[in-house]
């Protein structure tokens, strides 16, 4: 195939990774998913963002930190202005949290969990599997001006018309609004984030961070991932439980801790030449097999408001993609490796 139709491929690849974020996670099961209306939303916010965060990343010269921080700004953008579930204390998806963690207008774990889902799971975890899919392309714009400015059209449409139009909660008929306070913060955090990448790719920062002498191996990095991903996504629901007198502040403190333990993991696998594909490899699967897990779990939960019927399968799809990208990398690295030995001879 040639460079650039290897490039459109990666194109779709991020685009199509991104829209089944929802899917994967089980926030949208298949009979909320596969309708057209949905596909396009995520299409627009998921994949595009993924996309864009990819690209400017390399334009910044910021590595993995910039696609991470990049993503808390893709996160922000969604929840904080988008869906507004930063805010609003009657937000549907808050669940067992609402009336629990609000406070100055905030839903404090909630804007921890989301900001940090987003940008290490919408954003770094498909853009890890691209490239272990395009390897080749890993330091190549895919996209040129024009196509960049498309996809800034698309995610600003998609928001401008979320923040004017969300939430619609099934006890109540009215828009909520954000206070302008608020507004103003996330605009401010998505600039902060933009400079952030600037600064890392600079170099002045990136360069005092040596990881040179860690060395993981695969299966413990991915156990790592796993049970950091467990953690995470679990902690949120039973938070009211454990902490019931201690509303948001232990709770934020942990997801904080969480996060940083995440950021370490990131800065550990891409500031080490000691990480192979095998590494990148198990980290996808610490980080997928969670879901396929609790994917079937999921179709037993009486108390989701939503039909979850399908997640079983979407559990064992998740299963399947797994296994048939570890062939294809397996692969395409032993017959780089006898093209390289054949040389040698």
């Amino acid at each position: 195939m040639s460079v650039l139709g290897s490039k459109w491929l990666l194109v779709l690849t991020i685009l199509l990774l991104g829209t089944l974020v929802e899917l994967v996670v089980g926030s949208s099961p298949p009979g909320e998913f596969f309708h057209p209306a949905p596909i396009a939303l995520f299409l627009m916010l998921y994949g595009a963002g993924a996309l864009l965060v990819r690209e400017i990343a390399l334009l910044t010269s910021s590595e993995w930190f910039g696609r991470a921080v990049l993503g808390f700004g893709y996160g922000i953008i969604e929840e904080g202005l988008c869906c507004k579930s930063f805010c609003d204390p009657a937000c549907g998806d808050l669940g067992r949290l609402q009336g629990y963690d609000h406070f100055l207008g905030i839903n404090w774990i909630w804007t921890s969990y989301l900001t940090v889902f987003h940008g290490l799971f919408s954003i770094c975890l498909v853009l890890l599997i691209s490239d272990l899919m395009f390897p080749h392309l890993t330091d190549e714009l895919v996209t040129g001006a024009r196509s960049r400015a498309f996809l800034f059209s698309s995610l600003g449409l998609v928001t401008v018309f979320g923040f004017f139009t969300f939430p619609h909660t099934p006890d109540r008929n009215f828009t909520f609004w954000p206070p302008v306070f608020w507004i103003v913060v996330f605009i401010v955090e998505i600039a902060a984030a933009y400079g952030l990448a600037r600064l890392w790719g600079a170099g002045n920062l990136r360069d005092s961070i040596n990881v040179r002498n860690l060395r993981v191996p695969p299966w413990l990095l991915g156990f790592l991932v796993f049970v950091v991903t467990a953690l995470f996504f679990t902690g949120m629901n039973i938070a009211p439980s454990v902490l019931p007198a201690l509303p948001a502040a232990g709770a934020i403190l942990s997801y904080i801790l969480l996060a940083v333990v995440l950021g370490a993991l990131v800065l550990l696998f891409y500031r080490n030449p000691e990480i192979t594909w095998r590494h990148q490899l198990a980290a996808v699967w610490g980080a997928l097999v969670f879901f396929a897990v609790i994917g079937p779990l999921q179709e037993l939960d009486a108390s989701r408001p939503n039909n979850t019927s399908g997640m079983a399968i979407v559990g064992l799809g998740i299963l399947a993609f797994l296994a048939m990208l570890t062939v294809a990398v397996a692969r395409r690295h032993r017959s780089t490796t006898a093209r390289s030995d054949s040389r040698l001879l």
